[in-house]
């Protein structure tokens, strides 16, 4: 391929659009560690029988967030 077969107003744009959904999903990836993070805390802190509810929750948010953060690596 040569210089003058590239359209680069084309190729601008779409790396534009590209570089915008990835920095979409990095601000949108952060803000799930964040919070997983945030109840991870908070589930450390609970007595033994409250644990026994809330870890079904706690891991079922584990097994979503990281093949995300994983599927584009």
């Amino acid at each position: 391929m040569a210089w003058p077969d590239i359209d680069l107003t084309t190729l601008v744009t779409t790396l534009d659009s590209t570089a915008s959904e990835i920095a979409a999903h990095q601000r949108d990836s952060t803000v799930q560690r964040k919070d997983l993070a945030q109840k991870t805390k908070d589930f450390r802190k609970l007595d033994d029988a409250s644990k026994l509810s809330e870890i079904k929750g706690l891991l079922k948010g584990k097994q979503h967030l990281v093949p995300q953060l994983f599927k584009g690596a």
